[in-house]
């Protein structure tokens, strides 16, 4: 594998082909899940200003979902790895569903990161 890019497209082709991104699917989990619900996650996709917003509300929302799994599962080490792994494909499905060269992005950002002053020193 040369970059990100790659296994993104591996992974938001299997999450197209299961449904993942179809927004009827983003309406029945908001519709079935009160935190979502409470959270006004809705409202930003209803009354986005445009497409850009919506779709960055929606891929937010599938990575808050993964990312309460992972909270869960912190007493449990398997099934903390297999929600890390979530965590990580959802993100990567996310960069596919956006449009958003994942392999660049995350490139410059470590290059911002390993400019900065880290918290313990180093």
């Amino acid at each position: 594998m040369n970059d990100l890019n790659e296994l993104r497209d591996e992974i938001y082709s299997d999450a197209v082909a299961h449904g993942l991104w179809d927004e009827t699917h983003v309406w029945k989990l908001i519709a079935t899940n009160e935190d979502f619900r409470k959270s006004g996650i809705a409202d930003i996709i209803t009354y986005a200003n445009n497409d850009e917003t919506r779709k960055n509300a929606i891929a937010t929302l599938f990575l808050a979902m993964e990312l309460r799994e992972l909270i869960f599962a912190v007493d449990d080490v398997n099934n903390f790895r297999e929600e890390l792994a979530d965590v990580i494909i959802t993100a990567l499905s996310a960069s596919g569903y956006l449009g958003i060269d994942i392999d660049k992005a995350v490139r410059a950002k470590m290059e911002i990161n390993r400019g900065r002053e880290w918290r313990h020193g180093k």
